[in-house]
Order: C-alpha cells, then structure tokens, then sequence
C-alpha cells in the first residue's frame, strides 16, 4: 500500500498522534512506543489527546476537540488509535471520522481503515489459546463469557474465538452463559456477574467452572463481585482476562491474561508512518501476535507455571521499507 507524501522540504518530519487517552497501562505503552521512537528518529510529535466519539457520559466529549488541531498546516502525517477512538460507534462512523484528515498520510493502530495501513493484534488467536488452555489443561466445559462492546471490532474478534473453541471441543453452547456486550469497565464486570448468579441463578463450579472476560478491566471488576458472593478465585471460579494490566500481575491470586504488545504498536506505526513520507511501500495490514501468560487465577499451580510465558512471535508480515536507519 502506498499513500502520497505531503513532504514539501526537507529536515525532519513532525507528525501528530490521535490518542482517546493517556492515563492507563494500554495507552502509557503505546505512546511510550510512538515517543521512543519518534525520538530515535529526530521526528517532531504533537500528540492531540481527546475521547471516545459520541462519549455521552459527563462532558467527556467536550474533550474531542483536541482531533480538529491535528490539521495544521506543518503536520506531516498522522498516527491514530482508531479502535480506542471508535471504540463506541459503527465503523462508518468512526471511517467518516477519519476522511477529514485526507489526503495526509496516515497509520491506523488496532483497526482497519479504508486505505490506511493498519497495525493489528492477533487478538483472536489469543482468545484461543487462553480458551484451550482452560478447557485442555483445567477440564472446564461450563466457561462463561464477559463481553465487550457492541461495536468494537476486537471486543467481537474475541467472543468470536469464544464461539468457535466452544464448537471446535463439541461443547454445546449456552446462552445463559455469555453476557450482553458490556463497556470496557470494572462496573461491567461486577454487572455481569450479578446477572449470572443473581439474575439466572447460576451456580459457581458446576453451572459455572471459569469466567473469561474480554478484558482485564472487566475480569477485575469481576473478581470483586464474586468476593461480594462470598465466591474464591480460583477455587469456587476461575477467572482470567486479556490485556495483562499492571493490576493483573500484582493481584491476589495474580491473574492469567492475554498480553498484547502495545509498546511495539507505537513503535512500528511511527516506522510505518515514516516509510510513506520517504515514498516507500508499506503492507495494507501488518498483524503482531499475543502471549498467554499464565498465572495462579486459573486454577494453575506455581509448578505448572514455570516457562509458561511464550515470548512474543515476531510480527507477521513486516513493513517494506527504504527509510535508512531501519
């Protein structure tokens, strides 16, 4: 894929990064990435810090004024968190979104763009192996399921890895089990599971053997609600997440996740970024791969975890570049 530089002289480039937020363990790495980066490269940065679109919750969306400065007439090229920023409306939206910034060269992170090269995570595939784990190493069959929202396309991704490994091991699959699509929160956590064990009654163990949440956020929301219960992790339930936060690796039993590489997320977008300014050829679509990581709140003991971290797979198909100092 290749996009027309805007570059009319030269020196370094200075390009800008759309981000919904600094504040968490997500979005910290991934600017992390883009800063070390740009840095290393002697590029200038302007990161324009706003919210979610539509964000109806307070005056959150007053904050989205910071995208409309990221037009000025010295930027460059643009990297954009586009699944964090989209993250609450339809992928026309959030594609409509992004067509104001034509024709300024651009990388997407975490979501496919029309004709935009993007950054993705392998978010299926470790869904996968964090469901086969439960199901081969632990024997749980009963595995309910937190889901994300709506219209966030790795919210889907990982709840359709849910359905599939349920299909795959001949497990039926249960309704009662999965939760509506619910926020990236704590409170979503705790709100599915009153609707699981307060609302349909279910019962921890045999109605239910694991609780998988489509993220860490949700599972530590979770994790609250079942000690309101009177409920154990891992003994009653087990219970496991994606994102491998900072609170994840320092809870009681800590928990097992799935660790996406955002730090190289930030990294490779500005390479990215930078080979279209130099005119050079970048792929449509470059994937990186998650880890399992395995910890006591599935059900593993301190034996079993030994080695259990795979090293992250290099990313598959690498962006061509001609940029010297690759």
């Amino acid at each position: 894929m290749r996009q027309v530089s805007r570059r009319t002289y030269d020196g370094p480039p200075t390009i800008g990064y759309l981000t919904s937020g600094i504040g968490d363990d997500i979005s910290r790495a991934i600017w992390q990435g883009v800063i070390e980066t740009t840095e290393k490269r002697g590029a200038g940065l302007f990161t324009f810090v706003g919210g979610f679109l539509r964000d109806a919750e307070g005056f959150a969306a007053q904050s989205n004024i910071a995208y409309s400065l990221a037009t000025a007439p010295k930027l460059e090229g643009l990297i954009t968190w586009a699944s964090s920023i989209g993250g609450l409306v339809s992928q026309d939206d959030i594609n409509a979104f992004h067509r104001h910034y034509q024709p300024l060269p651009t990388v997407s992170i975490a979501l496919p763009l029309p004709d935009i090269p993007a950054l993705m995570l392998d978010g299926y595939q470790g869904m996968r192996e964090l469901l086969v784990h439960l199901i081969e190493a632990h024997g749980y069959h009963r595995l309910a399921f937190i889901r994300g929202p709506e219209t966030h396309y790795y919210a889907q991704e990982r709840y359709r890895a849910y359905v599939d490994v349920l299909a795959d091991y001949s497990i039926p699959f249960d309704p009662r089990l999965v939760s509506p699509s619910l926020a990236w929160s704590r409170n979503a956590g705790r709100q599915a599971v009153q609707l699981l064990f307060e609302e349909r009654a279910l019962r921890a163990g045999s109605d239910v053997q694991a609780l998988v949440a489509a993220s860490d956020w949700q599972a530590h929301g979770a994790w609250s609600a079942l000690q309101a219960y009177g409920l154990r992790v891992p003994e009653d339930v087990a219970l496991v997440g994606v994102n491998d936060n900072r609170e994840s690796r320092v809870s009681t039993p800590p928990l097992t996740s799935v660790a996406l590489p955002y730090r190289e997320l930030g990294q490779m977008a500005v390479e990215t970024l930078l080979t279209l300014l130099d005119g050079g050829q970048v792929n449509a679509f470059t994937t990186l791969d998650a880890r399992l990581t395995l910890r006591q709140s599935c059900g593993c003991a301190d034996a079993d975890l030994e080695g259990a971290a795979v090293p992250p797979a290099p990313p598959v198909n690498p962006p061509v570049s001609t940029c010297a100092g690759r």
